[in-house]
C-alpha cells in the first residue's frame, strides 16, 4: 500500500508549503505510562507506520502506577509486539525511560559510579527489549550530564548578569565530589610579585615542591616589611597572561582557568601549612637538643648524689664546665632537672606533632590540587565511557541475534537547564567523544590489534572499530527541545525571532555536516518549556527543520511526540504541513472539533469493511468524519 498519494481535498489550504512527509515516513510515539502492547495496537489502528515504544518506569516498575519497564514484557509479549509490527508493516524504535537522564553519574552527592551504572543498566535492558521487538534501530536516551552556565554561549543568558556571576564547577576526579564552583565575580588576594628570583648565575631559582619544580618569586614589601597582597577577580585572572603562563592554561578555557584560580587559593593555605610545619620543626629540634642537655645534667647529678668521700661543694663550683644545663643553686637539682625534662619533652612532642600535621595538611592540599579537574573534563570522560559501553553492548546484541539493521544508542538533546549536551555543540562533542571511546574499546591502538572485546565481535581493524562506533552511537535531535533555548536568547537585531531561527538552522547544518543525527523527534512549544502542543501550533521552526533534514539526505525515522492530545499531534502535523493524509475538523464536534474520549479507525479501510460513523454510539471514526461507501 502506498502512502505518497498526491490527492488533495477541495478544502486543502494551498498556501501551505508542502513537506515531503506522509504516514509512511512520519511516525508517532506511544504513551510511555501505558501498556506498550495495547498502545502499539492502538497506533496501528490509528494508521501509523513508524511507532516509537517507550517506558516511564525505572528499576522495579508498576503498570498500575503508570510506570512500565522493558523487563515487564516477557518473551511471549515481546514476540507478540514484534509480530504485530511485522504483519502490519510497521517499523518500531525504542525510548529509554525519560527519567533515566545523564550518564556521567551525577547525583545528589556528586558523581558516583553507582548512579552511572544504574542508568547504564536501564539502557541495557532497553537494548535487550529493542533487540527482541524492534530488531534494531535507535534506543533513545536523555542527556543532561552535568551543570554548566547557559551564558557559556554568547547568544544566551539565563538571567540578567549571569555571565558576570556564572559558576565554573570543579570535581575531585578520584571521589567524584563536586568540590566547589568558581564564580565569575569571585575575588581572592594574591601577593604582589616582582618577578622570579634568580640564582648567582642569573637562572630562575626553583625548588622541588611535591615532585614538581616550581619557581620562587620575589614579592614586594610595604614600609613595615610585610608582603603586599592585591585583590583579583576571576574574570580578570583568567585573562591575565601572567597566570596563563604560570598555570599553563589558554585564554577562553574557563574550566582550566577555574582550576588554576582554585589552586592559587589552595597554594596560600599550603604555604601557611608548610610555614607552620617549618616553625614547629625548629621548636622540635631545639627541644630535642635541650632535652639531651638535661639528660646529661640529670645523669651527672644522680651520680653525684651516689658518690661519697669527695668534696661535693667544690665539685658544684666546677659543674659549669662539666655539664651544659646547670640548675639554679637554690633548688634541689635532680628534682628540678626531672621537672624540666618533662616540660621540654612536652614541648618537643607538641612541636613534632604540629610539624607533622602541617606537612600532612600541605600534602593533602597538594593531593586536592592534583585530583581537582574542571567538571567538563571529568563529566565528558565519564559520559563517553558509559555511552561507549552501551554502544558495545548494542553491537553484542546485534551480533548474537543476527539483526539485519544496527541497534544504536541515540543520545537526545534535552533542555538548556538540564546541563551539558542540551546545546547542539555539546551534543556533537559528546557523540564524538563517545564514538572515540567505543572505538578504543574495540581496537588496541598501542598494540595495533583488536582488543579481546573487539575480536569477539569481529572487529579486526582500526577502521572497522571506528565504523562500528559511528553505526552504534548517533544523536537523536528534538527540534522542540532546541526551541526551549529561545527564552534565553538575547538577540542582537530588531528581529530576534528570525535571528533565533537562523541560529537553530546553523546548528542543525553543523550536526548534519558531521553526520551526527540518526533519529529525529518532533514536538512543538512556544520557546519556554517542553509542553508538546500540536506540531505547527507553537513557534518551533518545524517545516524548516524537516526541510533541512531532507536536504541533508537523512533517511532515518521522524517521530512525533504527543502529550495530552495523543493522536491529534500526528494528524495535526499532517493538516498543518500539507500532507496528503490528514483529518479536517468538524465544527460540530466537541473539544475544538477533535475526537474526545474516542479511538480512531484505520487509515485506509473502505467499502464494506468501513465502520458506520454516523451515530453517536460509534466508538471510532475516520479522520474526516465522512462515511466512506
Amino acid at each position: 500500500m502506498k502512502f505518497d498519494s498526491d490527492y488533495w481535498h477541495s478544502l486543502d489550504r494551498r498556501y501551505i508549503e508542502k513537506l515531503d512527509v506522509n504516514a509512511k515516513t512520519l511516525g508517532i510515539s506511544t504513551p510511555p505510562m501505558r501498556d506498550q502492547l495495547e498502545s502499539l495496537k492502538t497506533r496501528i489502528f490509528q494508521g501509523a507506520s513508524q511507532i516509537e515504544l517507550g517506558f516511564m518506569g525505572r528499576a522495579k516498575g508498576s503498570m498500575g502506577q503508570g510506570a512500565p519497564t522493558p523487563e515487564m514484557y516477557g518473551h511471549e509479549e515481546r514476540e507478540a509486539l514484534r509480530q504485530l509490527a511485522r504483519i502490519n508493516e510497521v517499523d518500531t524504535s525504542t525510548h529509554v525511560a525519560p527519567n533515566v537522564q545523564g550518564f556521567a553519574g551525577l547525583g545528589e552527592r556528586g558523581f558516583t559510579d553507582e548512579a552511572r551504572e544504574q542508568n547504564l543498566m536501564e539502557v541495557k535492558r532497553t537494548i535487550d527489549f529493542a533487540a527482541d521487538v524492534a530488531r534494531g534501530g535507535p534506543i533513545v536516551i536523555h542527556t543532561g550530564e552535568f551543570p554548566r552556565p547557559v551564558s557559556k554561549y554568547k547568544e544566551f543568558e539565563a538571567y540578567p548578569g549571569e555571565k558576570e556571576k556564572q559558576i565554573h564547577y570543579l570535581v575531585n576526579q578520584r571521589t567524584g565530589e563536586i568540590k566547589r564552583g568558581v564564580r565569575e565575580d569571585e575575588e581572592i588576594y594574591v601577593p604582589r610579585e616582582k618577578g622570579i628570583l634568580k640564582d648567582q648565575y642569573g637562572n630562575d631559582k626553583k625548588i622541588n615542591f611535591f615532585g614538581k619544580e616550581i619557581p620562587l618569586y620575589e614579592h614586594e614589601l610595604d614600609d613595615n616589611g610585610n608582603i603586599i597582597v592585591d585583590p583579583i577577580k576571576f574574570e580578570r585572572f583568567k585573562n591575565d597572561p601572567k597566570y596563563m603562563e604560570k598555570y599553563h592554561f589558554k585564554k577562553g578555557d574557563s574550566g582550566a582557568a577555574a582550576k588554576a584560580f582554585y589552586e592559587e587559593q589552595l597554594k596560600a593555605e599550603q604555604f601557611h601549612a608548610l610555614g607552620q610545619a617549618d616553625e614547629y620543626e625548629i621548636m622540635y629540634k631545639e627541644s630535642l637538643e635541650t632535652r639531651q642537655k638535661i639528660l646529661e645534667s640529670l645523669s651527672f647529678y644522680e651520680k653525684l648524689e651516689r658518690v661519697h668521700g669527695i668534696d661535693k661543694e667544690k665539685l658544684k663550683k666546677e659543674i659549669g664546665t662539666r655539664v651544659n644545663f646547670v640548675p639554679p643553686e637554690e633548688v634541689e637539682p635532680v628534682k628540678y632537672l626531672k621537672d624540666q625534662l618533662r616540660e621540654w619533652e612536652k614541648r618537643m612532642n607538641y612541636g613534632q606533632e604540629t610539624a607533622i600535621a602541617g606537612r600532612k595538611n600541605a600534602a593533602k592540599i597538594q593531593e586536592e590540587i592534583n585530583e581537582t579537574v574542571p567538571v567538563h573534563e571529568y563529566g565528558t570522560q565519564k559520559s563517553a565511557d558509559a555511552l561507549a559501553r552501551a554502544g558495545v553492548y548494542a553491537l553484542q546484541k546485534e551480533k548474537e541475534q543476527g539483526l539485519e539493521k544496527p541497534l544504536f544508542i541515540a543520545p537526545e538533546n534535552i533542555f538548556p537547564e538540564n546541563g551539558y549536551a542540551s546545546h547542539p555543540e555539546e551534543l556533537k562533542e559528546l557523540i564524538i567523544h563517545s564514538r572515540k571511546a567505543m572505538a578504543e574499546r574495540l581496537w588496541n591502538e598501542e598494540e595495533g590489534r583488536p582488543s579481546k572485546e573487539g575480536a569477539s565481535l569481529g572487529v579486526y581493524s582500526k577502521k572497522e572499530a571506528e565504523k562500528a562506533a559511528e553505526d552504534h552511537i548517533k544523536a537523536t535531535f528534538d527540534i522542540g527541545h532546541l526551541n526551549t533555548w529561545k527564552k534565553y536568547f538575547k538577540g542582537t537585531t530588531d528581529n530576534p525571532e528570525k535571528e533565533f531561527k537562523e541560529w537553530m538552522m546553523k546548528q542543525i547544518d553543523s550536526l548534519n555536516k558531521e553526520k551526527m543525527i540518526g533519529h529525529v523527534h518532533i514536538s512543538d512549544n512556544f520557546g519556554y518549556y517542553d509542553e508538546h502542543v500540536d506540531p505547527g501550533e507553537g513557534n518551533a521552526p518545524i517545516p524548516e527543520f524537516v526541510k533541512k533534514m531532507k536536504e541533508s539526505g537523512y533517511k532515518g525515522k521522524i517521530i512525533i511526540e504527543p502529550a495530552h492530545q495523543d493522536i491529534r499531534a500526528w494528524t495535526k502535523f499532517m493538516s498543518n504541513f500539507a500532507s496528503p493524509v490528514y483529518r479536517t475538523k468538524l465544527w460540530s464536534e466537541e473539544d475544538l472539533g477533535f475526537f474526545k474520549g474516542r479511538t480512531y479507525s484505520p487509515s485506509y479501510i473502505v467499502g464494506g469493511y468501513s465502520p458506520d460513523t454516523g451515530t453517536e454510539e460509534t466508538d471510532w471514526r475516520f479522520w474526516s468524519g465522512i462515511r466512506l461507501e
